[in-house]
């Protein structure tokens, strides 16, 4: 049961006389309400057709001084927004008219004031450019309404229904239910032309005077009551009002002076936070600065171990080119212990005496032939550890791959990956020093000092046939 005898919401009894407010009507209808009302806290309203909850609302200030009532939007989405800020009001989505029925069809234009049930008025707009949306929606009275809420005492009641406000003023029981106040919209939409009807004798049959014309809205009262001296005067500054554009601007430039500054303090934050990171940046820097002189020395590291690599490579062509002499002086070797052989079956019906001298080279060509064995024994390990030295040598050029690939990704990795370089180059020294020993073995051995008068006789040979 909703009543204007009992406080609601944060409204009190004292009055409120003189008191600034801020004005939400688009002609400052709710200032005139103010001169009607001045001295009251709390009290109860119905506003018939009440468009937007705050914005051009001739009742949003009553309700911020602590009012309520009714408002009936059939507007669907002007509905939701009461329903979100006006929760202290009884919000009812639907239409009035002079009696109850199923439903009527209801023109809306969206986000407007001017949405209708009247469809000559809504072809009107239409014709003007608006976008019209049609729907059923259900009627009701308004002493209907008013006597499901249980209303005792209504102080105003508002109706701005674009053309229906006779059939809505007719739908009341005004023996009943008597507002003290009565606006009612008067002109075409969007004109300052009076629309003709006969609502001001339709009120005052029923005790009710006609008080202002604003030039959009009547303003009408219940003879007992008392209208203050200066109501028909226009809204002025003794009115003690600020219009809504300039609570909306004051508002603007407290949250601009706020976002200001808290934009100011996230300034002096971030330049503070700019100096740390200008000093990280100075380190980060410095750090770079010195793994880059890591890299250089690694680099240059590595260009040693490389040149070191280069020539143990070029030992062991070199070591190869012996071999492939030695070879060639084995087969020219065999190739003279042919002719030599051919040449002692020659000589052997000429002097007998160099029997025992031709029995004494073959001799000597056996024994080639068994050092040439021993020697063949002895070079095939030479022949694999090359082999492995050239598959070591693949390896260590994909570990070089390895390191300048790991060195481009990570540069905090250079050296410990240039010591492993080195620590590969030392094995691949060692192994080649070994391989240079086991040459020097070859070189000192009994086989190779053996084939050494072999090798002095051959020589002379070639000159005996030269000769």
């Amino acid at each position: 049961m909703m009543s204007s005898s009992e406080p609601t919401g944060r409204g009190t009894n004292a009055p409120v006389a003189g008191a600034s407010f801020t004005s939400y009507s688009l002609n400052y209808e709710d200032v005139i309400l103010h001169r009607l009302f001045p001295q009251r806290r709390y009290g109860f309203y119905v506003d018939v057709g009440a468009g937007h909850p705050r914005f051009e609302n001739d009742l949003y200030a009553l309700y911020e001084r602590g009012w309520t009532g009714i408002n009936v939007e059939p507007n669907e989405g002007f509905f939701a927004l009461y329903e979100q800020l006006r929760p202290r009001d009884l919000n009812l989505c639907m239409l009035l008219s002079d009696a109850v029925g199923p439903s009527l069809t209801y023109y809306e234009i969206e986000g407007s004031g001017l949405s209708t049930c009247d469809e000559a008025q809504a072809k009107d707009h239409a014709a003007n450019g608006h976008h019209l949306s049609a729907r059923s929606v259900p009627v009701g009275t308004l002493a209907g309404i008013l006597g499901d809420a249980g209303a005792r005492q209504i102080d105003i009641l508002k109706v701005d229904v674009e053309g229906f406000e006779e059939k809505v003023l007719g739908g009341n029981d005004w023996e009943r239910f008597r507002p003290l106040v009565v606006l009612v919209e008067v002109t075409y939409p969007e004109s300052p032309e009076r629309r003709p009807t006969n609502i001001r004798g339709f009120l005052e049959q029923r005790g009710y005077r006609h008080v202002l014309f604003d030039g959009l809205n009547d303003f009408y009262v219940e003879h007992s009551f008392p209208a203050p001296e200066g109501l028909t005067l226009p809204p002025n500054v003794f009115d003690g009002f600020v219009p809504r554009e300039i609570t909306d601007l004051r508002e603007q430039v407290q949250s601009l002076r706020t976002h200001f500054t808290s934009a100011e303090a996230h300034a002096h934050a971030a330049q503070a936070a700019s100096v740390d990171a200008h000093s990280r940046l100075n380190d980060l820097q410095a750090r770079y600065d010195q793994a880059l002189e890591s890299l250089a020395a690694a680099q240059s590291s590595l260009a040693a171990s490389q040149t070191s690599l280069a020539a143990s490579q070029t030992s062991l062509v070199a070591s190869q080119t012996a071999l492939a002499a030695t070879q060639t002086s084995y087969e020219d070797a065999l190739k003279a212990v042919d002719s030599l052989a051919q040449e002692n079956r020659r000589l052997g019906h000429l002097e007998s005496n160099l029997t025992n001298e031709n029995r004494r080279w073959r001799s000597v060509a056996d024994r080639i032939r068994g050092e040439n064995t021993v020697l063949n024994q002895l070079l095939e390990p030479l022949h694999r550890a090359a082999e492995q030295m050239n598959q070591m040598r693949q390896a260590h050029d994909q570990d070089l791959r390895l390191v300048r690939s790991d060195m481009q990704r990570e540069v905090a990795e250079m050296q410990r990956k240039a010591a492993e370089v080195q620590d590969v180059l030392q094995h691949r020294d060692s192994e080649i020093r070994q391989l240079h020993a086991s040459l020097q073995a070859v070189y000192a051995s009994r086989s190779w000092l053996l084939t050494k008068p072999w090798r002095f006789a051959g020589r002379v040979i070639k000159r005996s046939r030269g000769g």
